[in-house]
């Protein structure tokens, strides 16, 4: 059994066990097990000048495979990143929101109803870092530390110094879906080819040892 499945296994609560037993029966347990078996299968061969223990295909694999996830993972949240937190930004750049006076709320800016930026603002994330609160600034240096942005009033803005900042880190060009599922499909393809290749590899590095060998 895989890892995680022996930790949902040992997990107490009943949540575990209805998790445990729908994974077990689901699509996504299949679609695991064909990519594990068959896509992503990794054989290394006995070779004459040095020898790979029977736990390397295993190990190797899983190393590619979580190397093709953290691609993915990323990719997605690059996408999201851009597209619904930089929603918030690339408005307040858009109407020129570089100072408390041009402030804006989160109506104006049309991302009132979305619980990432909420939240983002809410507890200090890179959307706060980047925008700074008119009502917040307006206080005494004192009162800034413990204020806490009411999302419904108050207005936002980005203070020159952070223009070219939020620029850079929320520009929408160049990352939209069809590059995001491009990232995927190549990680997937990169992932595939290297199962393929690197017991090709061994293969001629062994071979290549016994002709140089004296």
């Amino acid at each position: 059994m895989h890892p995680i499945l022996k930790f949902f296994a040992s997990a107490s609560g009943n949540l575990w066990e209805k998790l445990l037993h729908w994974y077990q029966n689901s699509v996504i347990r299949e679609l695991l097990d064909h990519l594990n078996n068959n896509v992503f299968n990794l054989e290394f061969g006995v070779y004459d000048n040095f020898t790979v223990s029977g736990s390397a295909n295993g190990t190797v694999r899983n190393v590619i495979i979580g190397l093709l996830f953290g691609m993915i993972i990323s990719a997605i949240l690059s996408f999201y990143t851009r597209n619904v937190h930089g929603r918030f930004i690339r408005e307040l750049l858009k109407q020129d929101a570089l100072s408390p006076e041009k402030a804006m709320t989160l109506k104006e800016c049309g991302v009132f109803a979305c619980p990432a930026v909420r939240d983002q603002l809410r507890r200090g994330g890179a959307l706060a870092k980047l925008t700074r609160c008119a009502e917040q600034e307006a206080l005494e240096e004192t009162e800034r530390k413990n204020y806490q942005p009411n999302l419904s009033t108050d207005r936002f803005y980005i203070p020159e110094d952070l223009k070219y900042r939020a620029e850079l880190r929320f520009e929408n060009k160049g990352f939209g879906k069809l590059p995001m599922l491009l990232t995927v499909v190549v990680s997937i393809l990169g992932a595939y080819l290297l199962c393929r290749v690197l017991p090709i590899l061994l293969t001629f590095a062994d071979w290549l040892m016994t002709v140089l060998a004296p």
